[in-house]
């Protein structure tokens, strides 16, 4: 229940005069893969529960799924739906495949477990094929005919075929094709126009002939065409559509005439068009709609044609005339994509697009965003990326975003955050704005508050001395600042009063040493409280009728009597119980079971002991580890135990690499064993329903990556 060893965190659901819980479920154990969920960025140090949420608290500043540079998601929402999880490089390139997937180009030497070297094939359901041209260097550009893939980057070879920045491979075995034309500089995109391909980059020849960054080429054999209009800058971007070949970038000349980071030209004809938009700053984007009545620019600008337009616009195709539709962004867009007819809406109705922004029109929208088409307004597609996104790519029902980062479906947190309950998803609504590392979590028993503790000295911009509370709903900042001068390490919650430990020794300018108790509204000390510790109190426990506090930690004194580092405490008056255990010392981890019946107590010499309360000061039974056990979580039948260990020992003892568990009434070790990765390895563990959710310093578990925070699903 909300462990955290050594610094640790927890609550329990606390009514006037009881404490209810939570019945943890009996039966199969749980998987031994956690599945595919959010993680942290820094280690997960502890969490808790209401009725809505699971939130955690650690020294991370970013939440999210783990994707590396590329992932599926779905058209709706922008929820993942394949991750491919490229490593070694990124993904700067994508294009459909025509069956519902993509082939996607960068700088990575593995996708989805192979080796890949810059080029693989992703299918219709997100599964790697054995598509695997290999690329010495780097793509740029890709563009698909359905028999062959055109590349284009900064490369020397492809397919084992000398090839310099251009290259052609077969879509059946991803052998190089016999087009050669060889390109003097980096090759940025490529359109297909029938049997001829347009290229666009920043080179001065392709096949031996001089071109000023635009080239068309026969594509059987790389014949570079006569048609000849150059720019006088880098072209980011070409489009082919109805008889015209649109060019975007960073010039101010095509073919001789003045043209402003976007023109169009002829096709037949080879002639400038009068289309001619006065863009303030590169372009880099472009895509048409299907009825040619709009065509949407992006790049990084400010105004075309005079007008204001935050980096997407949309002009006329034939004239280049200025539309009215407005939308903008606070960052540049890198690609656009339309959407296909979905959920009721028309084809085209939304504009995808990929960038380095953090604000589309005033709605948070992290690297990809999507627009009405006929309105401009922000729609609730919302993949939530933490770096730049380079490519987005619509194929079947499905977008792939490529770029630098590595994050999805999430957003940066700082110390602590909401997880909703049903899906385990990021709240993205929800942020408590810290300033600091989180070490204790609680909740209210009416699920309405949200108690935190740590090293923070800032909540949303006001002053919180290492403890705040926020609505469990919003994120919003309450009332309560019990303000205790040093670090908060333990939390528990009743409806009146909140229990604080850790290594304060005043709480609102009151001598309070190591451990208190504050108004659960207010946040003002409670005068009763104050048994005082020796040592930092990093435990709290509730007995389920609210009447008792077990509170744990490296102390040998607490409520004036000698005990060896975990107490029970009279909840009112602080003094000490009888209950005085015999086994103890530096507690590190702490758990009592949800019917308050059971005690178990980890302590430094890398021994857990259970003790029965009501009983003897005798433990019932001593498990010991390799090393130190940090945290505990009891399900009806296991207790789960995590730590940096790596054996279990004495009866049915196993090798076990920071997390196991074991059977509540003898210890004895059971088959579970996910493994978890990390120096340290686990810090917390919260059996929630039928899923065991551990936090650690961990990135991997159960042969998966799965950084700081896993969920594993079952009965536990």
């Amino acid at each position: 229940m909300r462990f955290r060893a050594s610094l640790a965190v927890f609550a329990f659901a606390v009514t006037a005069g009881t404490v209810g819980f939570e019945p943890r479920p009996a039966g199969a154990l749980p998987a031994a893969t956690p599945v595919v969920s959010v993680g942290a960025d820094g280690d997960v140090l502890a969490i808790a529960k209401d009725s809505t949420h699971v939130y955690i608290g650690g020294r991370f500043s970013y939440v999210g799924v783990v994707s590396d540079t590329g992932v599926a998601v779905n058209k709706t929402d922008g929820t993942r739906v394949y991750l491919p999880r490229p490593r070694g490089g990124t993904i700067r390139a994508a294009t459909r495949d025509l069956r519902g997937g993509w082939f996607v180009g960068g700088d990575f030497t593995s996708i989805g477990g192979f080796n890949r070297s810059g080029l693989a094939r992703i299918n219709s359901s997100g599964v790697v094929t054995s598509w695997a041209p290999s690329v010495v260097g780097r793509v740029d550009a890709l563009a698909f005919d359905g028999t062959n893939v055109y590349v284009g980057g900064a490369f020397s070879s492809v397919a084992g075929a000398s090839r310099t920045n251009l290259a052609a491979v077969t879509d059946a075995t991803g052998a190089a094709t016999a087009m050669v034309a060889n390109v003097s500089g980096p090759v940025s995109t490529l359109a297909i126009d029938g049997s001829d391909l347009m290229v666009g980059g920043s080179f001065a020849t392709i096949g031996g002939q001089s071109r000023a960054n635009v080239a068309r080429l026969a594509t059987a054999t790389g014949a570079v065409s006569a048609w000849n209009l150059g720019t006088n800058g880098a072209v980011s971007e070409l489009l082919v559509a109805g008889g015209r070949v649109y060019v975007a970038g960073s010039f101010s000349d095509f073919g001789g005439a003045p043209r402003a980071n976007l023109a169009s030209a002829t096709l037949s004809t080879a002639t400038v068009d009068a289309f001619a938009p006065q863009v303030s700053g590169p372009v880099h984007a472009l895509v048409r709609r299907n009825n040619a009545t709009a065509l949407f620019v992006g790049g990084s600008f400010a105004t075309i044609d005079g007008q204001p337009r935050g980096n997407v616009a949309s002009v006329e195709p034939t004239t280049g005339a200025l539309l009215p539709w407005t939308a903008s962004t606070n960052g540049v867009i890198r690609d656009l994509e339309l959407s296909q007819a979905h959920s009721g809406l028309a084809t085209n109705a939304w504009l995808h697009a990929a960038g380095e922004f953090t604000l589309a029109n005033t709605s948070t929208r992290l690297r990809a965003a999507a627009f009405d088409t006929s309105t401009g307004a922000t729609t609730a597609w919302n993949p939530g990326l933490d770096q730049t996104a380079r490519v987005v790519v619509r194929s079947g029902s499905n977008f792939f975003l490529g770029g630098d980062f590595a994050w999805v479906n999430g957003a940066p947190r700082r110390g602590v955050a909401a997880l909703h309950l049903a899906t385990l998803e990021l709240d993205r609504d929800w942020d408590a704005g810290l300033d600091g590392d989180v070490r204790a979590i609680a909740t209210s028993p009416d699920g309405s508050t949200v108690y935190v503790g740590g090293e923070f000295v800032n909540a949303r911009g006001t002053a919180r001395s290492r403890a705040a509370a926020f609505s469990s709903t919003t994120g919003a900042l309450l009332g309560w600042n019990p303000a205790p001068n040093h670090t908060v390490r333990s939390l528990a919650a009743t409806s009146t009063r909140v229990f604080m430990g850790g290594g304060f020794v005043t709480i609102g300018g009151q001598s309070r040493n190591r451990i208190g108790a504050v108004d659960a509204t207010t946040g003002a000390v409670i005068a009763g409280f104050n048994p005082g510790s020796s040592g930092n109190v990093n435990f709290l426990e509730l007995s389920p009728d609210g009447t008792r506090v077990y509170a744990g930690g490296p102390y040998n004194n607490i409520a004036g009597v000698g005990r060896l580092g975990c107490a029970e405490l009279d909840a009112t008056s602080g003094a000490a119980t009888a209950f005085n255990p015999s086994q103890g010392g530096t507690i590190v981890s702490m758990d009592l079971a949800a019917d308050g019946s059971t005690l178990w107590c980890s302590t430094s010499s890398n021994r857990t002991y259970r003790y029965d309360i009501g009983g003897a000061n005798t433990p019932v039974w001593t498990l010991q580890t390799s090393g130190d056990v940090q945290a505990a979580a009891d399900s009806a039948d296991q207790l789960y135990i995590g730590g940096h260990f790596s054996h279990t020992r004495g009866q049915g003892g196993a090798a076990r690499l920071h997390i196991a568990s074991v059977n509540r009434s003898d210890a004895v070790t059971s088959s579970w064993n996910p493994a978890v990765g990390g120096v340290y390895g686990v810090w917390a563990l919260e059996v929630v329903g039928d899923k065991v959710l551990v936090g650690g310093d961990f990135d991997n578990t159960g042969g998966r990556r799965q950084p700081k925070f896993a969920v594993y699903v079952g009965t536990p």
